[in-house]
């Protein structure tokens, strides 16, 4: 005997209509019943006989497939509520990011800056082979500019400077013609170390100070999950990580919280633009949206851990020059590299709790 009764998909809330066979004492979905006698009928077709299978078996079949059902309806929900935390995270990170830039000491900060020569690679090489050490560099009026002075005896750091020449040499066609050119010559500037005066505006970005050890374990598993090795010892030059495409580097002088942070940021480096797959199918990223995306990455994947990295992510993406509009161009691969890092991290206690 079977009747029609309707009830409430626990997962979801949806109503639902099933069928209930009195005769196994258990119901299914009428459409996954209905689909199955489909099924039956083809085979009787097919074969020119009855069914080959009976009807307790028939049922056993529905059973499952409403099982699988719901399952699949659980894990597509918690994947939802899962992209709706980290939508929720980079709005905030979003709003953080612009009120720091909105400040003012942020934009004291990028007054100075902005009297700050930006130096070739070439001579980037030079201030740092001759002072590993220097943050700032300027030449020495410019420093009086700064209202800083340079101490007596103080060293130059020798880099090349470009000069125009011009000169005019006679032409047969015109009288006179103008040829121009560059040369270089070797000036000095000096590091904000050998200076002395009032201070200059800045903006810190300070070091996650809560312990996460066991956050900073289950990254590093997740590294080793996709071959990709770390190695932990003090760093040079205020780096805090490394990634180099396959390998990652992390400054162990600094906390637990810290490390983790960082080494979410360098593995987000890793997929996003240091991966075989993304280096063949994205084209490469300018400095500044890398940075963005890594940080935000790892901001989503510690918030969702219970890490509160966010004042020192939004402070690190707005020296990047990055904003919200910049973080919702990159939404989609921010968003997408975080799930599947948080996914990582949770899969095996999600195998833990099926076992």
């Amino acid at each position: 005997m079977q009747a029609y009764h309707t009830c409430r998909n626990a997962p979801t809330g949806r109503i639902i209509r099933k069928r209930f066979d009195s005769s196994l004492g258990t119901c299914a979905p009428a459409a996954v019943a209905g689909a199955i006698s489909k099924v039956a009928a083809r085979r009787v077709t097919a074969r020119g006989r009855g069914p080959s299978f009976k009807g307790a078996r028939t049922m056993e079949t529905v059973t499952q497939v409403w099982e699988r059902g719901n399952r699949q309806e659980t894990g597509s929900g918690k994947a939802r509520e899962l992209r709706a935390r980290i939508d929720d995270s980079l709005d905030a990170l979003a709003r953080a990011v612009d009120d720091v830039r909105a400040s003012d000491t942020f934009k004291a900060y990028l007054d100075v800056q902005a009297k700050f020569h930006r130096y070739s690679w070439h001579n980037s090489l030079l201030i740092a082979m001759q002072r590993p050490e220097a943050s700032q560099v300027a030449g020495y009026r410019k420093w009086q500019e700064l209202g800083r002075q340079v101490r007596k005896g103080g060293k130059g750091i020798t880099i090349f400077a470009p000069c125009l020449w011009k000169r005019e040499v006679a032409d047969d066609t015109i009288g006179v013609k103008v040829e121009q050119g560059i040369f270089f010559k070797a000036v000095y500037v000096f590091d904000i170390g050998q200076t002395d005066g009032p201070e200059l505006p800045s903006l810190d970005v300070p070091d996650v100070d809560a312990a996460a050890d066991a956050l900073l374990a289950d990254l590093r598993r997740v590294a080793d999950s996709r071959g990709i090795r770390v190695a932990f010892g003090p760093l040079s030059g205020g780096v805090y990580g490394l990634s180099k495409g396959g390998a990652v580097d992390i400054d162990d002088t600094r906390g637990t919280g810290q490390q983790a942070k960082t080494l979410a940021h360098e593995l987000a480096h890793e997929a996003l633009h240091k991966s075989k797959e993304s280096l063949a199918t994205m084209p490469e990223r300018s400095r500044s949206i890398a940075e963005l995306e890594a940080e935000a990455v790892a901001y989503v994947v510690c918030r969702h851990f219970g890490l509160d990295v966010e004042v020192r992510a939004s402070r690190y993406i707005a020296l990047w020059d990055g904003d919200s509009k910049a973080l919702r161009a990159s939404l989609e691969r921010i968003a997408d590299t975080a799930r599947t890092m948080i996914d990582d991290v949770e899969a095996p206690a999600a195998r833990k709790a099926v076992a």
